[in-house]
């Protein structure tokens, strides 16, 4: 199935800026990979991560893994980050295009 997805840094804040986005970028795209998900499109922001992507995981799972992971990494990587309890907000838009 296709979905289009977007989710926000906590508060919208503008976190994700250089090497960060790097290796953001990274982490999504080991994510997709090992799920076996297939990113179309990925576009990254100082303060969303949004794209279009192929998996036959259910959605919801999809993004728990790249948010959850995510934070995580990023967190323990960047100084910088270490401040933040949670990386992104709670939220995120999913929409199917394609069964």
């Amino acid at each position: 199935m296709l979905y289009k997805f977007i989710f926000w840094t906590f508060r919208g804040l503008p976190l994700i800026k250089n090497t960060i986005a790097l290796e953001l970028e990274k982490i999504l795209n080991s994510v997709f990979e090992e799920t076996g998900s297939k990113a179309i499109e990925l576009e990254i922001t100082e303060n969303s991560v949004s794209g279009l992507v192929a998996t036959k995981l259910k959605p919801e799972k999809l993004l728990w893994l790249l948010k959850g992971r995510s934070s995580k990494l990023l967190r323990e990587k960047f100084e910088e980050l270490k401040r933040f309890e949670h990386l992104w907000c709670a939220g995120y838009k999913i929409d199917l295009i394609e069964e």
